[in-house]
């Protein structure tokens, strides 16, 4: 019901709803937590600066996110309904109240549909009677933001006949009592179309924080002369050795052994290059940056806005090709595609162009982007049919890592062991030939051939660590990490551990400052300490690789979500229940961010959030999320087996201990029980969760003795 959706909402920043029903005399009535505080547009004027409101600020948006993910939308926005208390804590009321006291009826009284809002903080959808959404909550927070820092709100309809109020409503605010950014961050949320404003007010405050934070907003239109300028305005330290690494991969364009009728156009590139560069070595002035320090994000990202500035066609390829796989190394698929197929687009030479759909298929796989991964893998491979067996060898190394993401692992290891043939028939260094063995093993053992895939493990080792490669190279530590993969997956924790800290070891020697690598295998080593319920171990290395995956991909990554969700587990398992709630729902927004909705990282987090809400005891809060990851997951395709059947035990448990449908929980658990009984072992956990879900569902079905067999 209403009220118990409402009821569960339990947020620092919103009122708690305790009860609604009707008085013996007929009147609708509410209970609400009682908050002492004072409306927050009277308590702003007492702060000293524009910072602190919008501080303020945040608290109310992050309220009205927590409500809006729980499919709660407050449709009444308005200082009235936001109060803050003494210590500056802001409380929300009256969340859905209208829709409450809508489904509160009387015997006598059946009129439903009580519309509840004040014109002034209204979306146009609500004053022009059209459906609302989230979105209408994003519009009453852009009308606030003008009110706490400009003191006015950017229209005033209240006292308006009926017509000239809508044509008001349908009318574009262009005019706000702000300036510079913050204007544009107004504007944005006041669009008069809901799919042109911030798609959520997670959104509208993580623009806030990048203003507050000195970094460029997403409400303005990208230029390179207004990110260069945030981006200097908050990096104050000197950063030119990290720009030099930049400078000697692009350096050798310009400055190499040239024939004297080259020299003229080789000239014409070094100026070229010198001119990118520029804007990057002003960027580390060491008068200018007294602070942070750049990272390699940082700098492929000034790198990336400049680019197309090189006017030489030769120059600009070799540097989006550059590029384009530095980012794909760090992870960041999407921006390396970008680069990709811009280079793609001017038509290169084959053995460039052949490279650049090998990666951009590898990033589309890693995305879930099958078909197009396939379609560019294949054309690569069909073109590396005149290039040297290097070359073509790691062109079908590609495509052996597309295929075994796509999940066809045979034509994968066939693609990989193609690609060891023409090796051995190669100038390739015996590191190259590690990385290719890495990637057969790695299909294999996603094929579930595990003896197979140890046997090119350790073939990888003794490749990277023969007299041919250098004592310390990603070979060595890649092929470490994938073998304390394998015995993961096999349940042999005792050697996974050596493995993993062994790689650890190994890769903190290799990158002292760190690395986006070493991250990902701290993360491994803490989910096997984890796996053997030794949490207080696992806990201060997940925290460790966060630190990594922030300074390589900042605050928000897919990468830096899935290992705060590893984290999030452990606090679940350790008893530490309230942080693993809080932790999980921030993984969940942050994936719906970088992943995208529907991608089944994001589907696992919402089953995760739901497990512990569950757990919790919300089983009110749980069940629209599950509703949700169930609806995405049937989407895939291929649907994957596990999480689809196990939502629907999840979202079955939601149903018996909320009194829901028991017919329908009863459903959900069978249907369950017929996806996982033949793909799991014999009391397996999950079934063992499923057959309790089902015992469940048939003693609310009434169906007693079967229930309590199971």
């Amino acid at each position: 019901t209403e009220i118990g959706i409402l009821a569960g909402l339990e947020h620092p920043n919103i009122a708690r709803f305790l009860d609604a029903g009707i008085a013996p005399s007929g009147l609708r009535y509410l209970v609400m937590e009682y908050v002492d505080g004072v409306p927050c547009n009277e308590y702003c004027k007492e702060l000293k600066d524009d910072r602190q409101r919008l501080r303020l600020f945040l608290q109310i948006c992050a309220g009205v996110s927590y409500a809006n993910r729980s499919l709660v939308v407050h449709r009444d926005l308005k200082p009235g309904n936001i109060l803050v208390t003494t210590d500056g804590t802001v409380k929300l009321l009256d969340f859905g109240v209208a829709k409450v006291l809508s489904s509160i009826q009387t015997p006598q009284d059946q009129t439903v549909g009580i519309r509840g809002f004040t014109p002034d903080y209204a979306s146009p959808e609500q004053i022009l009677g059209e459906s609302t959404t989230t979105a209408t909550d994003v519009y009453s927070l852009g009308v606030l933001l003008c009110e706490l820092l400009g003191g006015h709100r950017p229209r005033n309809i209240s006292t308006l006949p009926t017509a000239e109020a809508v044509a008001v409503a349908q009318t574009e605010i262009t005019d706000v009592p702000l300036a510079g950014d913050l204007a544009l961050i107004a504007r944005k949320a006041l669009r008069r179309d809901p799919t042109l404003r911030y798609e959520s007010a997670s959104a509208l405050a993580r623009d806030i924080d990048r203003y507050l934070s000195g970094l460029p907003v997403e409400a303005r239109a990208p230029s390179w002369r207004y990110r260069a300028s945030k981006f200097v305005s908050r990096n104050k330290y000197p950063v030119a050795a990290t720009v030099a690494v930049l400078l000697a991969l692009v350096g050798g364009l310009g400055y190499v052994q040239l024939q004297k009728q080259q020299i003229e156009i080789e000239r014409d590139r070094a100026e070229n290059v010198a001119r990118f560069l520029k804007d990057l070595f002003a960027a580390a002035d060491p008068e200018r940056n007294q602070g942070a320090r750049l990272s390699s994000k940082d700098l492929l990202d000034l790198g990336a806005t400049r680019i197309r500035s090189v006017s030489d066609l030769k120059v600009r390829l070799a540097l989006l090709d550059t590029m384009g796989e530095a980012y794909f190394n760090l992870g960041l698929y999407e921006k390396s595609e970008s680069l990709y197929a811009e280079l793609i687009a001017a038509k290169p030479d084959p053995s460039r162009l052949a490279h650049a759909l090998a990666v951009t298929a590898e990033a589309q796989a890693n995305r879930g982007r099958h078909k197009e991964a396939e379609e560019n893998s294949a054309r690569a491979v069909a073109m590396s049919a005149g290039l040297d067996h290097g070359q073509r060898a790691q062109i079908l190394q590609r495509r052996c890592n597309q295929m075994y993401q796509s999940a066809k692992f045979a034509p994968a290891i066939q693609a990989c062991q193609a690609a060891d043939t023409e090796a051995a028939d190669s100038t390739l260094n015996a590191a190259d030939r590690a990385s290719i063995a890495t990637s057969l093993g790695t299909a294999l053992m996603e094929a579930t051939q595990y003896k197979e895939a140890e046997a090119a493990f350790v073939d990888a080792l003794r490749l990277a660590r023969s007299d041919s490669a250098e004592t310390l190279n990603s070979a060595t530590a890649d092929a470490l990490s994938r073998l304390a993969g394998l015995h993961y997956r096999q349940g042999h924790f005792a050697q996974a551990e050596k493995a993993f800290r062994e790689a650890v070891e190994f890769k903190r020697k290799l990158y002292p400052d760190g690395h986006l690598d070493l991250a990902r295998t701290l993360n491994n080593l803490a989910n096997t300490l984890a796996t053997n319920s030794r949490m207080e171990e696992a806990i201060p290395i997940y925290k460790d690789a966060h630190t990594m995956y922030r300074k390589a991909l900042g605050e928000e990554s897919s990468d830096l979500a899935s290992s705060l969700s590893n984290l999030a587990v452990a606090y679940s398992v350790a008893g530490r229940m309230e942080e693993a709630e809080q932790l999980t729902a921030q993984v969940v927004d942050m994936q719906a961010r970088t992943i995208g909705e529907g991608k089944l990282p994001h589907i696992s987090s919402q089953m995760k959030y739901g497990s512990i809400l569950l757990e919790r005891g919300k089983a009110v809060q749980a069940l629209p999320l599950l509703e949700q990851a169930m609806a995405a997951a049937a989407k895939l395709d291929p649907a994957p087996k596990i999480q689809t059947g196990y939502v629907r035990i999840l979202l079955a448990q939601s149903l018996i201990e909320t009194g829901g449908k028991p017919d329908r929980a009863l459903t959900l658990g069978n249907e369950a029980e017929q996806m996982l009984r033949p793909i799991l072992k014999p009391g397996h956990w999950m079934l063992q969760q499923c057959d309790i879900v089902r015992g469940g569902a048939l003693v609310r079905n009434g169906r007693r003795e079967e229930g309590k067999k199971l």
